[in-house]
């Protein structure tokens, strides 16, 4: 039964998913109806994984504290994942860090979403309607809320001026580092097993995947062509068709050969196979593949 509401946020944003959910339960809405992993009376109990997951499943609302650090956290782009996947049941609201805007939003929350602040007043409110409404919660006195909503404002502003944040995010964001070269005149197709040759770009997509939860997440929107990304990493250089085109193709070839298989009935998520996690490290160690690396950085190398 979905009855709760579900905070997902970098642990380094715990302080604004904390002022949220002290304005929520200060307005009426039942504190045990807020999960949030971070925070004591709110969070995980035992196991982090399968109560994460539950509670999600479990949620009608999901909020997302979206900030730089958000963006570069596998977890929380898995969270993410999951929320989209579940859309159709569960409203979500997208609350930005002043670093992110509808303009380096990506992934599954992106330009297309609502952007929320917390210092602002309107934005404030229908956070509130949206969960109160969801929950089926009596609305608090208005003076009440007022108060509360001015509250968190001046905490939000309080906290923005003690915090500094080094870069903000951008859409086709490739860090200028040195690049590891294992061979610069190497051939962009790698190995020859069960399928033939096997081009670079699935080989990537696996290899990732397997590094961090097995799972390949497949996105769209009315206003940008189909993203495909692995353990929260993003291995579109832009958000053009044809780097749309070229990892879709990566995803489908890695399902016609049984190394992934999809999960559900929407088509957005893919799961390793057994065959696929071998075959991952096998590329892995044939490749020399960093997964520490993003995949924008180290595909450099085995490009021509």
């Amino acid at each position: 039964m979905r009855e709760s509401v579900f905070i997902s946020h970098r642990s380094t944003d715990k302080d604004v998913a904390d002022m949220l959910k002290d304005f929520l339960v200060s307005s009426g809405i039942p504190n045990d109806k807020i999960f949030c992993s971070s925070l004591p009376g709110n969070d995980v109990k035992t196991r982090i994984s399968v109560e994460v997951k539950k509670r999600l499943y479990e949620c009608v609302v999901n909020v997302l504290i979206l900030s730089k650090d958000y963006y570069e956290s596998a977890y929380c782009m898995n969270e993410a994942g999951v929320a989209w996947y579940l859309e159709d049941d569960v409203d979500s609201i997208a609350i930005c860090l002043p670093e992110i805007d509808e303009n380096n939003m990506w992934g599954f929350f992106n330009g297309d979403n609502k952007v929320r602040r917390l210092d602002n007043e309107n934005d404030v409110a229908a956070i509130y309607d949206i969960i109160r409404k969801r929950l089926n919660v009596p609305s608090a006195d208005h003076c009440v809320v007022t108060r509360e909503s001015q509250k968190l404002s001046q905490r939000y502003k309080r906290y923005l001026g003690e915090r500094t944040v080094s870069e903000k995010v951008t859409v086709d964001e490739a860090e200028e580092k040195p690049v590891n070269h294992i061979d610069d005149n190497r051939d962009p197709v790698v190995g020859k097993d069960d399928v033939g040759n096997i081009p670079v770009e699935p080989a990537f997509l696996l290899v990732y995947a397997a590094a961090d939860g097995g799972q390949i997440i497949k996105s769209q929107t009315l206003s940008s062509p189909t993203q495909v990304s692995a353990s929260g990493k993003q291995f579109m250089a832009d958000l053009s068709q044809r780097e749309s085109a070229r990892w879709v193709e990566a995803l489908d070839m890695l399902i016609s050969w049984g190394w992934v298989k999809p999960v559900g009935n929407k088509g957005a998520i893919f799961e390793l196979t057994g065959t696929g996690y071998k075959k991952a490290d096998w590329l892995k160690d044939v490749m020399g593949i960093d997964t520490e690396k993003e995949p924008l950085e180290e595909i450099i190398g085995f490009e021509v």
